[in-house]
Parts: structure tokens; C-alpha cells; sequence
């Protein structure tokens, strides 16, 4: 009787690699397609061992069947046979069974590494739009200091009042960025509408004091 050799697929393997690791890039995709590849080919070659294997249990059958039925006092050799056939059927379905969820875990973990990277591109972009403002209000607020320093009186208080406003601003929405920065990739999008209100109150605090 052909033993089947157990496959321990790739995918327990890349699903703990990716717990806690953050970013993932394309390559992670490439693995993770690999992998499923991998795991379908598993899959079919232990259908065909199966099969293969099957087919000689019941080869065995047939000619234990043709042996024994000749003796004059029959033995139990034949529904030794049968058994040992029905033991294969039962042991191959479970070994495709096997290689068939393996196959579908490798799926599901490539959907995630996908999604992953789909938000982790969106997060970034966003995260470069919020950092270019951060950069704009900084040139401002530099701009303003070296104006105020030329100043005097009252032009010089409401001056050093618009520099203290794009500050708290400012300051406001890099808070923010960092709480977006550090939330899970795949949960960034409920930071994205409050960053994206101080964003606006930032660009119009900005154009009053253009």
C-alpha cells in the first residue's frame, strides 16, 4: 500500500509572518501568489496519488477475489482486501480534503495581503497630501516670524495672533496624523474624515493670511 507523504503548506507560514510585521509591498503579493500556486499543485498531486493508490487497492482486490474463490474453504483474506481498499478511499478523500483547505487558506491570505496593500497605497497618499500641508503652514509660520520681527505695535500683536492660530492648527493636525500613522493599515480609514476637517480648517487659516 503506497503511503502518501504529508505536505505542510506555505500559508501557516506567511500568516504568521504577516501578524504584526506592517507594511507589506508587492513582493509580499508575489509570495503569497506563489504560495497559492504552490498549494494547488499539492492539491492535484495528492488527488493523483490517490487515485493511483486506489487503483492498486482494488487491483490488489481483484485478484485476491480470483485466488480465494478457487480454494475449495473460503479465508478471510478478501474482506481483509476490501477493507484495506475502503481504508484507502477513506484516507485519500481526507488527505484532498486537507490539501484543499490549505489551498483555500493560501487564497484568503493572498485577499488580505491584496487589501492590505490596496490601503496601505491609499493611507500613504493621503498621509503625503497631509505632510505637504504640514510643510506649506511651516513656510508660513516662518514667513510670518520674520515679519513680525520687523513689526511694532498692534501690526506686530495680530501678526504674532495669526502665527499662534496656524500653530495650534498646525500642531492640531500633526496629532492627528500621528494617531493615523499608527492606527492598523487596514483601519486607517476611520482617521481619515477628522484629518481631513483639519486639513481644510489648516488651507483656510492658511488663505487668511496669504
Amino acid at each position: 500500500m503506497k503511503i502518501l507523504k504529508p505536505f505542510c503548506g506555505l500559508a501557516a507560514i506567511v500568516s504568521f509572518a504577516l501578524v504584526g510585521c506592517g507594511d507589506v509591498n508587492y513582493s509580499d503579493v508575489q509570495a503569497e501568489r506563489e504560495n497559492v500556486q504552490e498549494e494547488q499543485r499539492e492539491t492535484e498531486e495528492t488527488r493523483r496519488e490517490v487515485a493511483e493508490n486506489i487503483r492498486e487497492e482494488e487491483a490488489d482486490t481483484a485478484d485476491v477475489i480470483r485466488h480465494e474463490t478457487m480454494k475449495p474453504l473460503a479465508s478471510d483474506k478478501v474482506q481483509e482486501q476490501l477493507a484495506e481498499t475502503e481504508e484507502a478511499r477513506r484516507e485519500g478523500a481526507e488527505a484532498i480534503a486537507e490539501e484543499e483547505r490549505e489551498t483555500r487558506e493560501a487564497r484568503r491570505e493572498l485577499e488580505k495581503t491584496e487589501s492590505q496593500l490596496a490601503a496601505q497605497q491609499s493611507r500613504d497618499a493621503f498621509i503625503k497630501q497631509a505632510e505637504a500641508k504640514l510643510a506649506q503652514a511651516d513656510k508660513r509660520i516662518d514667513a510670518l516670524q520674520k515679519e513680525a520681527s520687523n513689526q511694532e505695535g498692534t501690526v506686530k500683536q495680530a501678526t504674532e495672533t495669526q502665527i499662534e492660530t496656524l500653530k495650534t492648527n498646525r500642531d492640531h493636525l500633526e496629532e492627528q496624523l500621528d494617531e493615523l500613522k499608527s492606527e492598523e493599515v487596514l483601519k486607517w480609514q476611520t482617521h481619515r474624515e477628522h484629518v481631513s476637517k483639519t486639513i481644510s480648517d489648516l488651507d483656510r487659516q492658511l488663505d487668511k493670511v496669504e
